[in-house]
């Protein structure tokens, strides 16, 4: 009976090890957007690319550029089939990693090209574990600045969730 019990104890500590080894990559992963420990590029900044694509033919890329790790720029092209693609320029800043959440939030300005109109609207992508999650919702315009707010935060709505790519993919370039 000691003997069951001897395993059963080992095998939820082997459990946990894996579990804990797992998240300990993320975390890393993760942190790699708040100070950048990736090997930077010849100009000292370091690139995070993401990609999502459906069957019926919906499309969307994100390129984040990072030099400390805080303020961003880059790109994002959102690309809905047989609907108005949107696609520019972002800048901004993510946040401070969520330890319990494991994940950071990108409050992002983008100058956006769709419908023939140029606009600047607010931009929130919450970054996890190799996935970007992009926020949608109901836009205000904001008469002093010009730009396209949430009209509520509150009610914006994550999706789609962008994979973690390699910035070499040829979509993404």
């Amino acid at each position: 009976m000691k003997n069951i019990k001897y395993i059963i104890v080992l095998a939820i500590i082997v459990v946990l090890a894996i579990v804990a080894s797992k998240n300990w990559k993320t975390k890393e992963e993760l942190a790699a957007l708040n100070n950048t420990n990736e090997t930077p590029s010849e100009t000292g900044s370091a690139a995070f690319c993401y990609i999502w694509n459906t069957e019926a033919g919906d499309s969307a890329t994100l390129k984040l550029i990072t030099s400390d790790g805080i303020d961003v720029t880059g790109t994002f092209d959102y690309v809905p089939f047989e609907k108005d693609s949107k696609k520019g320029t972002i800048k901004g800043s993510v946040g401070a990693l969520d330890e319990v959440a494991m994940q950071q939030e990108a409050d992002l300005l983008w100058t956006v090209k769709g419908e023939g109109l140029t606009n600047v609207e607010e931009l929130s992508i919450i970054l996890g574990a190799g996935t970007a999650k992009v926020g949608f919702g109901e836009m205000k315009l904001d008469p002093i600045t010009g730009i396209y707010k949430y009209a509520d935060k509150s009610k914006v709505t994550y999706e789609p969730t962008l994979q973690r790519t390699e910035c070499t993919d040829v979509v993404i370039q």
